[in-house]
């Protein structure tokens, strides 16, 4: 089956995009569990797209994840929360995205699912002392939540 970006894959996209889900969020929750607990009462977890940030809001309060964050569509108008992210979680967010605003970012593992079109090789990133707060990532990106997912916010 061919998707609509030219891949060729096994299942159709329809059906790619809804496995996994509960795969990434236990990758995430994994990552989380490692931190140290003075990190995990900081942190704040960012989902990249509109998938990511409602597989995490959905799967990952019963896994005992913080909050999500997201800037992806209606997400965005849910707000940074109150947590200024002095450790933040990037989840779909490739390093080089956060180098501005996380110098110190560090690929935490990569969360694979051979049956997915999108959510493959999904990068989880630890990132500690940012140069930003949540808040200010809001400030920066005033349009974000009615932008396109294939447009990238500054975070």
């Amino acid at each position: 089956v061919t998707t609509n970006r030219g891949v060729v894959l096994r299942l159709p996209q329809d059906y790619g995009d809804m496995l996994a889900w509960r795969e990434l969020v236990e990758g995430v929750a994994a990552v989380y569990h490692a931190l140290p607990e003075e990190d995990k009462a900081r942190t704040v977890l960012y989902g990249a797209n509109y998938g990511e940030a409602g597989a995490l809001d959905l799967y990952g309060p019963p896994l005992g994840l913080p909050p999500v964050v997201s800037m992806a569509g209606s997400f965005y108008f849910f707000g940074p929360g109150d947590k200024p992210g002095e450790v933040m979680l990037f989840v779909g967010v490739e390093r080089e995205w956060v180098d501005d605003t996380c110098p110190s970012a560090e690929v935490a593992t990569r969360v694979t699912a051979e049956w997915t079109v999108e959510e493959n090789d999904v990068p989880v990133l630890v990132c500690r002392e940012p140069t930003t707060t949540v808040q200010g990532v809001w400030e920066r990106n005033p349009q974000a939540g009615t932008r396109s997912e294939t447009q990238r916010p500054e975070v």
